[in-house]
């Protein structure tokens, strides 16, 4: 296990991320230089405001990402130079779109953006989607999923290990990587944040 240390700052304005969801360039530009060369094929099926999609392109990688909400997917036309395409993952034609070199993604915080009216279900169908994503990568590609526990009024849920657990079932786990988050310049504000670090969950498809 490792780790590092990186504020939380985007460039999508808090007045259209009131829940800060956006990546950090500087987080996925870690992953993406990491897991991937130049001309790889970078897929997010939860994109937001676009974040991956954008570093992608800036380190010549081919990106692409699905996205329900229009808001984000308007930011992303706009201030990113970057098209999403308005699908549920789960519907999405994999098949029609390259295979995939690095899936990076962080799944909505609990059960409504999946459809998913119990934690089970929630986590039965992280792992249902990323069994189909598997389909459609490459040999040795790799799969992060950055993802925290969950703080509720009943107490602390293990999300981050529970849908670790669901994934490497489906592909081999290698290695978790803690990012701890910088405060200096800014207070602890986020939402939903049961800590300070994210978990960064590494899977590898050999």
């Amino acid at each position: 296990m490792t780790y590092f240390i990186e504020e939380y700052k985007t460039t999508v304005p808090s007045k259209i991320d009131e829940w800060k969801v956006a990546f950090p360039e500087k987080v996925v530009e870690r992953f993406i230089k990491n897991y991937s060369k130049k001309g790889d094929v970078v897929f997010d099926p939860f994109a937001g405001f676009g974040t991956t999609i954008k570093v992608a392109k800036k380190l010549g990688r081919k990106g692409f990402g699905t996205e329900i909400e229009k808001e984000p997917i308007d930011f992303a036309k706009k201030n990113f130079n970057v098209n999403l395409i308005k699908e549920s993952a789960f519907d999405l034609d994999l098949n029609k779109h390259p295979k995939i070199d690095l899936c990076i993604f962080s799944p909505p915080y609990w059960g409504p953006a999946l459809g998913a009216k119990t934690y089970s279900s929630y986590i039965k169908k992280v792992g249902d989607l990323v069994k189909k994503i598997k389909k459609r990568m490459n040999k040795d590609s790799h799969l992060i999923v950055l993802i925290q526990n969950y703080c509720t009024e009943r107490g602390l849920l293990t999300l981050a290990w529970d849908v670790g657990n669901v994934i490497k079932k489906q592909i081999k786990f290698k290695q978790d990587i803690i990012w701890c988050i910088d405060r200096k310049n800014s207070k602890r504000d986020m939402m939903h944040e049961a800590a300070d670090h994210h978990y960064c969950l590494i899977f590898k498809n050999e």
